[in-house]
């Protein structure tokens, strides 16, 4: 585990110096923000992504759906071994009522099917756990593309758009519009 975070810093250092190179070019190769370096990024290393697109802030929520889905995925994974344990029990309890004598029931008021949907459904939260992690990393990996896309949109006080109501003394109403000015 050592050796494959030491070889994905090695990368990280590798890629950061060729993308400084890159940078240096002279400007007939104007050099544009890359939403496909933004999305490699991301899939290389949550929050770099965030991090090339200079929108810090967005590094501790990526990191933070990840490891909420995370979290949830091993406390649901517990309980399920948990509930998988008491249904092997059970079973076995079953299986061997007639043949040892003085064999106590685990769980005297659950039923084997009752024990068997118990660790159905947590199995399936278990699964559900999985499914938020790969959709928080795909997440992530799509807010930095989308971010890198509009990272050189020009929003300027130039742009408004604003409401207007009018009373109209003639026909006395009330006229409602909207006024969209591009300069």
């Amino acid at each position: 585990m050592i050796r494959l975070g030491v070889a994905l810093l090695f990368f990280m250092i590798n890629v950061s110096a060729f993308s400084q190179q890159a940078d240096t070019l002279p400007a007939i190769f104007p050099q544009t923000h890359s939403p496909q370096k933004a999305a490699v990024h991301s899939a290389v290393l949550p929050g770099w992504g965030q991090a090339y697109n200079q929108k810090y802030w967005k590094i501790p929520v990526a990191y933070g759906l990840i490891g909420g889905a995370l979290y949830f995925h091993i406390q649901q994974n517990k309980l399920y071994q948990t509930k998988r344990a008491d249904y092997q029990n059970k079973l076995y309890f079953d299986q061997h009522k007639n043949t040892i004598p003085g064999l106590i029931d685990p769980f005297p008021t659950k039923s084997l099917s009752l024990l068997s949907s118990e660790k159905q459904h947590q199995k399936n939260q278990s699964d559900l756990g999985i499914i938020l992690m790969v959709l928080a990393y795909g997440l992530q990996i799509a807010d930095a593309t989308v971010d890198a896309h509009l990272f050189e949109f020009n929003v300027s006080d130039d742009l408004s758009l604003k409401p207007s109501v009018n009373w109209e003394p003639a026909t006395k109403s009330t006229l409602v519009g909207l006024s969209l000015k591009l300069r």
